[in-house]
């Protein structure tokens, strides 16, 4: 049985650690143990026997049992069991960078950042490319307050190829306060193609291509889709009903600012629109 168990741990393939796949193990040892003891039960009809197997059994069982609760029933215990299993020379990378991100994972919980910072800290020195965990320390720089930091984390994870619109737009938005307008809209276009159903971003990529490009039929679509998303947004309907102003398109324009009115009639956006309607009926 010990070298069915040998041979078992070596053939399977324990990606994230043997320390924590336990429980596929488990699956091969408990009907072992279990098929074992009965077959010596079987084979013996001396009672004292029996007693003196089951005993065996049951020490054993008991004192495997026990240091399992103890190690994982202390936080404590469980933290320091974390920070000696990773060893290069026992764990592949991939078990290691999954016990420090696991560690990182408790940390936070605990609210403990500057420790979520060394574990992190530690992955990225093992591993640079993983995009979750760039961006997972971008958002920590960026609870820490710390928004250059966070900048830096998010352009590495994009690099990265992130897959969540959300670091696209978080990034734009960072960029955008820093007036890098046209590098903000390509970070949002980017993510719209991830998540084309976010009210900010397909509101500010509307506004730019109307301030910036005087691509208005282009700004409609997106700042359409924007009034769309919320249609409760007085910004929105007010760059929509412009843009299809400009365009000669006075149905949509009036359909837009119409809406706009009756949003808030007093409100900056509905007094401009209503000093623009003045305007063109004075011209005509």
């Amino acid at each position: 049985m010990a070298g069915c168990g040998l041979l078992f741990m070596f053939v399977m393939n324990s990606d994230i650690g043997l320390s924590v796949d336990w429980d596929l193990m488990s699956g091969f040892y408990l009907p072992a143990i279990v098929c074992t003891t009965f077959i010596w039960l079987q084979l013996s009809a001396e009672v004292q026997f029996k007693r003196e197997v089951l005993i065996a059994v049951t020490c054993a069982t008991a004192v495997h049992t026990l240091a399992f609760i103890y190690l994982n029933g202390s936080g404590n215990s469980a933290i320091a069991r974390y920070e000696v299993l990773p060893d290069k020379k026992l764990w592949g990378k991939n078990a290691i960078l999954g016990s420090i991100e696991r560690l990182a994972t408790y940390y936070d919980k605990q609210g403990d950042l500057q420790e979520v910072q060394k574990c992190y800290k530690r992955y990225i020195e093992i591993d640079s490319t993983n995009w979750r965990i760039l961006s997972n320390v971008a958002d920590l720089y960026q609870r820490l307050g710390d928004d250059k930091m966070m900048t830096v984390y998010l352009e590495k994870a994009i690099k990265s190829g992130a897959e969540e619109a959300y670091d696209y737009f978080v990034l734009a938005q960072a960029y955008r306060t820093q007036n890098r307008a046209d590098e903000a809209y390509n970070l949002d276009i980017q993510g719209l193609a991830l998540d084309s159903l976010s009210f900010e971003p397909n509101l500010d990529v509307g506004i730019y291509l109307a301030r910036n490009r005087k691509k208005y039929a282009d700004a409609a679509y997106y700042l359409a889709r924007a009034a769309a998303i919320d249609r409760n947004s007085g910004v929105a309907c007010y760059y929509t009903g412009l843009c299809y102003g400009l365009l000669g398109d006075t149905s949509a324009r009036d359909v837009y600012w119409g809406r706009l009115f009756q949003l808030d009639s007093t409100s900056t956006y509905a007094r401009d629109a209503k000093r623009i309607l003045r305007a063109i009926k004075q011209l005509n």
